[in-house]
């Protein structure tokens, strides 16, 4: 059973590796942002356990689940991946330990190449 929730908030992260994020809350939608690759790589760096990552988004995703919520991944201004209820983990995202995480190897390819 879900429990619809309407997210709206703005909220700023700096990582003690001093990595800027954002978090934001559009109605159903989260994005987390980034403003490159490699900063997105040095924060999953810090969950290098992949046992735990993988329980951990799981369970990130029941929760979205219960709440009707999806969580987008923006990296360069771009969508590179996706956590909702009926994410289809891809190869690339088996690859890097973020399954169940759906990751869009052309928009990777283009936060990549920063186009």
């Amino acid at each position: 059973m879900t429990q619809p929730l309407d997210i709206f908030a703005e909220l700023s992260l700096l990582s003690d590796s001093g990595i800027e994020m954002a978090i934001k809350g559009n109605g159903r939608v989260i994005e987390l942002e980034m403003a490159s690759l490699k900063d997105g790589y040095i924060i999953a760096k810090k969950f290098s356990d992949r046992q735990q990552r993988k329980q951990a988004l799981k369970l990130s995703q029941q929760v979205l689940a219960t709440s009707d919520v999806v969580l987008h991944i923006r990296i360069a201004k771009r969508v590179i991946g996706m956590l909702t209820p009926h994410s289809r983990p891809t190869l690339l995202s088996r690859l890097f330990g973020i399954a169940p995480v759906e990751i869009k190897p052309l928009a990777l390819f283009l936060a990549l190449l920063r186009i």
